[in-house]
């Protein structure tokens, strides 16, 4: 376990600086326009075009909701990470802003926005700014090192075939692209997509058949190669009416769901599943969850992705106008926004205590800062212990929306730690994973949960599948 953990953390530092020489600028000549707090000492700052129009991006580059940003002077340059006034993750966009979340949740500093962002003032609303897409995310890097560092052997154990098969299949995939180069060059161009695990002679005696099997992925015969090929691999759209897609949907759906019932007669602990290219992996993860909470209606359920998009997808498929508290969205915005934690606390018998509290902080700021005042450290003493009431006012909040919801999704592997910190009783963490087995970063969410799901897609089965 100690090596498993050490190499882990080298990979992680040994990725930062390539990551941080990779920073692009997207976004130059913006004024900041807004300003308001969230939970926790979450500040968000609004960015506008100078001139008022629709955001202009540069190097054909746009921002997706949950990218780590930097904000610099328009003047300093992006090749220096020194030169940024603060870092955030995005928020929202639309077509003429952008709105960025940034963390100071101390709830001792007496500053509304507190340091270091004391330059995020009035007076500063003048200055022109750019933003750049930040490709290293330290907070995130170091809950990985947090987490993994803090492994038991028991979960060590119980999780590790999930990263081992990663290394080990990445590692095959490898020597088998290396065979079919150096035994197949005649037949390279015409088997773009040919992943197989045959030996040397197969791929030399066989030839002509993989020639004309241009998607071929099994570990049998030529002549299995040829019928698999039939079965699984010619599921085109051209080829598919919408009727006939649909009956497949359901049908793939409904076996997904019967061997999903035998795995939990099994009382297995992890359990993986592979999605048909024939059906939306969304459908699936909410047919899943569905069919989790029908099964006993007490099934309290996390699920993570690393694509927001995906999981505004979940939220659309979940929501219930009848059943406010089935989902609840954790850290970013969601099309249905009152699905979300901040939305949902803003809503609720507290939020206009909240509310409250912050305009009397503020007010009280502004007497700190107005040299003509007296008295200020009286002032900032009573800010403090404002901002300590705010801070488990809105805690107490926030654990009782938890604890009534009983689908919590995110994309956002920050806000998981800061919001479910001490929620390590789950039901079912269900994981949304495409590209890999299991990247580093899911290790938190998975320690959330007493049992697993692993949804992945089905051209990525052989990472997935042992």
């Amino acid at each position: 376990m100690e090596q498993f953990i050490e190499k882990s953390i080298k990979s992680l530092d040994s990725e930062k600086e390539h990551q941080i020489k990779n920073n692009q600028m997207v976004i130059d000549n913006v004024l900041i326009d807004g300003r308001s707090t969230g939970l926790l000492g979450r500040v968000f700052l609004k960015f506008v075009m100078v001139n008022g129009g629709d955001l202009q991006f540069e190097n054909d580059v746009e921002f997706q909701i949950g990218d780590i940003v930097g904000v610099r002077f328009q003047s300093s340059k992006s090749n220096n990470m020194n030169n940024y006034q603060l870092f955030g993750e995005i928020y929202k966009i639309k077509s003429n802003k952008i709105i960025i979340s940034i963390d100071c949740d101390d709830p001792t500093l007496f500053n509304s926005f507190a340091q270091p962002y004391k330059w995020v003032q009035e007076e500063y609303s003048f200055i022109k700014f750019s933003i750049d897409k930040i490709n290293f995310n330290e907070t995130q890097n170091k809950l990985i090192k947090e987490t993994l560092k803090s492994l038991t052997i028991k979960q060590y154990t119980k999780y590790k075939c999930l990263f081992d098969n990663n290394n080990n299949n990445n590692n095959n995939n490898n020597n088998n692209n290396n065979n079919n180069n150096n035994n197949n060059n005649n037949n390279n161009n015409n088997n773009n997509n040919n992943n197989n695990n045959n030996n040397n002679n197969n791929n030399n005696n066989n030839n002509n058949n993989n020639n004309n099997n241009n998607n071929n992925n099994n570990n049998n015969n030529n002549n299995n190669n040829n019928n698999n090929n039939n079965n699984n691999n010619n599921n085109n759209d051209d080829d598919v009416d919408d009727g006939n897609k649909t009956k497949e949907q359901f049908k793939n759906s409904e076996t997904i769901l019967n061997n999903l019932d035998k795995e939990l007669l099994n009382n297995n602990d992890i359990i993986r599943i592979i999605n048909s290219n024939t059906i939306c992996k969304v459908k699936t993860i909410t047919d899943i969850i569905k069919h989790l909470i029908k099964s006993n209606n007490d099934n309290k359920i996390l699920v993570y992705s690393t694509s927001n998009e995906s999981i505004d997808f979940l939220c659309n498929g979940l929501y219930d106008s009848n059943n406010n508290d089935l989902i609840t969205k954790i850290g970013n915005s969601c099309d249905i926004k009152n699905s979300t934690l901040e939305y949902k606390i803003k809503h609720s018998e507290g939020g206009k205590s909240i509310k409250q509290i912050k305009q009397e902080i503020i007010q009280l700021g502004n007497n700190v800062f107005d040299s003509k005042k007296l008295d200020s450290n009286s002032t900032k003493s009573k800010i403090i212990d404002l901002k300590k009431d705010l801070n488990k006012l809105e805690k107490s909040l926030i654990n009782k929306i938890i604890t009534e919801s009983k689908v919590l999704l995110s994309s956002n592997l920050n806000s998981l730690d800061k919001y479910l910190k001490d929620k390590n009783d789950f039901d079912w963490v269900i994981i949304d994973e495409s590209n890999l087995v299991l990247n580093k970063i899911c290790w938190l969410p998975i320690l959330k949960g007493n049992k697993l799901i692993v949804v992945s897609d089905y051209h990525h089965q052989h990472n997935n599948l042992n």
